[in-house]
């Protein structure tokens, strides 16, 4: 049985590395792989690769909640918003650069608000004191998300933004849509349902690498740059609820509505251990 490298992985390329697309093409699919049946193959030549801890200072700490006795410490900024009717925000989410919020409502449009340099906020980071502007390109384009499948209100909408916040993919029901954000284009479309997506993730090493959770249970590893499905794993019995990689772990894990958790190592640099975790109480896994 061959384990389902991805091999191109490897030899990712820089996170700053622009996106490669082509024009929408019909998705090529790989056999489904069961995810369960990772942990049987032959791990005598992959070594199970922990992370190292160097210091005290390193280990995992409980949090400790500060309490907020004084509202004075409290405060709330509505993002200006000129739509004439408000519409229901559905996902939301700070850039990483932490200049800039990304939200997307219940009419598979998203908005995109940024904090500007002043005397009052020199570094322009994202803060309570200052109000964002809703910012647009010049042409006033909207980032608009594909619903041609079906009703975007009822569902599952997802996104996500490349690390160096150059690309947002997004879906609302219908294809997956990549946009660039400085100009808010559609680079392309992909993964036209059913299965619906309902979570997304990029690579942390490679823009191109996309880990799509899907309606239907199963997650697909898409590489943008070659418009094809490079992985299908099985393994939920209900959709995929969250995915996250991560990168000192060489992992993939997911979340789904079965109340399960994933991890699912055969995806990344070689590593090929996959556990299964029962989770009953669907609490999100943050690595």
């Amino acid at each position: 049985m061959q384990p389902p490298l991805l091999t191109n992985l490897g030899s990712a390329s820089n996170v700053s590395s622009p996106i490669a697309v082509n024009s929408e093409r019909p998705d090529r699919m790989l056999p489904a792989v069961s995810m369960s049946g990772l942990a049987s193959m032959d791990v005598s030549r992959t070594p199970d690769v922990k992370p190292r801890i160097t210091d005290e200072s390193e280990k995992l700490k409980t949090w400790k909640l500060a309490d907020i006795v004084d509202s004075g410490h409290l405060r709330a900024r509505r993002c200006p918003d000129t739509a004439a009717s408000p519409t229901k925000v559905v996902r939301l989410l700070y850039t990483n650069s932490g200049v800039a919020l990304l939200s997307l409502g219940s009419n598979a449009v998203h908005k995109l608000w940024k904090w500007q340099r002043s005397d009052r906020n020199p570094n322009g980071k994202s803060t309570a004191s200052i109000s964002p502007h809703l910012w647009q390109p010049a042409n006033g384009i909207l980032m608009t998300n594909d619903t041609s499948d079906g009703n975007p209100e009822e569902a599952t909408a997802c996104i996500a933004l490349s690390k160096n916040d150059s690309y947002v993919m997004s879906a609302s029901g219908g294809k997956v849509s990549l946009f660039n954000m400085m100009t808010f284009k559609v680079m392309t479309t992909f993964m036209a349902p059913p299965p619906a997506a309902t979570f997304l993730a990029f690579h942390p090493q490679d823009n191109n690498i996309i880990a799509i959770g899907m309606e239907d249970s199963t997650i697909q590893i898409y590489n943008v740059r070659v418009d094809e499905v490079k992985s299908k794993l099985k393994g939920h019995q209900k959709k995929i609820t969250g995915l996250a990689f991560s990168q000192s772990m060489n992992v993939l894990v997911s979340s789904g509505a079965d109340a399960q958790v994933y991890v699912s190592g055969a995806l990344m640099v070689g590593r090929r251990r996959n556990q299964n975790i029962s989770n009953p109480r669907q609490i999100a896994l943050v690595l």
